[in-house]
């Protein structure tokens, strides 16, 4: 086949061993160095260490012996929990709606201004 004057050249090859990928893997499990810094270092490319990573590295696997959670788990509890507060945030609100309409509470009668404004400051903008 002909080449095209305007191709950029097909990058080599690296071969690296079993025994230098797996280093490299302790290196970044241990956060002595990034993914970023190892491709940089040993000239591949993220994604060829992040792939040894998945195959050889075996962080997750201590971090759940260690009684840790993945950040999959923990991202997937904290959804969880969220959802749970606002669905107790949709019940506050309707009930000191009630008790305003019915009543004729207000929430300055109910509960002290420093705890107000602790509420105020926390709600979402």
């Amino acid at each position: 086949m002909f080449k095209k004057e305007n191709q950029a050249p097909r990058k080599k090859a690296t071969i690296i061993s079993y025994a230098k990928k797996k280093e490299m893997i302790e290196a970044i499990e241990n956060g002595q160095i990034s993914m970023n810094q190892a491709a940089k270092l040993h000239n591949v490319s993220r994604s060829s260490i992040q792939r040894w990573f998945q195959k050889l590295g075996n962080f997750e696997k201590k971090l759940l012996q260690m009684g840790g959670k993945s950040a999959q788990q923990e991202i997937k509890e904290l959804r969880a929990r969220l959802k749970e507060y606002e669905a107790k945030e949709v019940i506050w609100e309707t009930t000191m709606a009630v008790l305003e309409k019915d009543y004729g509470l207000s929430k300055k009668k109910l509960f002290p201004e420093p705890f107000l404004r602790f509420l105020k400051d926390t709600k979402r903008k």
